[in-house]
């Protein structure tokens, strides 16, 4: 990162000293997925969150995801989607598309509803965006982690999603969508 995340981060653990904040550098970058991978190897904690950061999660996301792997042990990943700012819907069509169709797929009819929350069984793209998505870390050593020949952010997400899924394992979609 070119930006100021390092003095970000180092704000934040002093202003949160109890929490175990660390920032792991990569000395070239070489894009999100090798970003990823670097920052699960180095979790301490059985549950990894993912957001971008461009993205604003809402109140109450972490315990949110939490809970959906309390209730159901056979899942592994919990996501969503995001929504993006009424500006970018706008301006950029393949935003509106995108947003249109993930509307689209959440009414899918293969999937279980438990109370305002879905289970997707056999649904085409369930909670495959990085900007909302939590996974067990276990399932980074049974089936590898995000594809780093991805140099450019867009679909070693997707695809991560999607090697989750045909080695049957539950991903749970959570109607809990964080801002763009």
């Amino acid at each position: 990162s070119a930006d100021n995340t390092v003095h970000v981060v180092e704000q934040y653990k002093i202003t949160y000293p109890r929490h175990h904040i660390r920032c792991i550098r990569l000395t070239v970058n070489r894009g999100p997925a090798a970003a990823r991978n670097a920052g699960m190897r180095e979790a301490r904690g059985s549950i990894l969150f993912f957001t971008d950061d461009d993205c604003v999660v809402p109140a109450l996301w972490i315990e949110s995801h939490v809970n959906v792997y309390a209730r159901n042990p056979e899942v592994v990943s919990v996501g969503g989607w995001y929504t993006p700012l009424s500006r970018e819907l706008r301006e950029s069509s393949y935003a509106l598309f995108i947003h249109l169709w993930y509307k689209f797929l959440f009414r899918d009819a293969n999937i279980e509803r438990e109370g305002k929350n879905i289970l997707f069984k056999r649904s085409v793209f369930p909670a495959v965006n990085t900007g909302n998505l939590s996974l067990k870390k276990y399932i980074v050593n049974t089936i590898g982690g995000f594809d780093e020949r991805f140099k450019a952010p867009g679909s070693e997400d997707t695809e991560f999603c999607q090697r989750i899924r045909r080695n049957g394992f539950g991903m749970y979609f959570l109607p809990l969508m964080v801002t763009h």
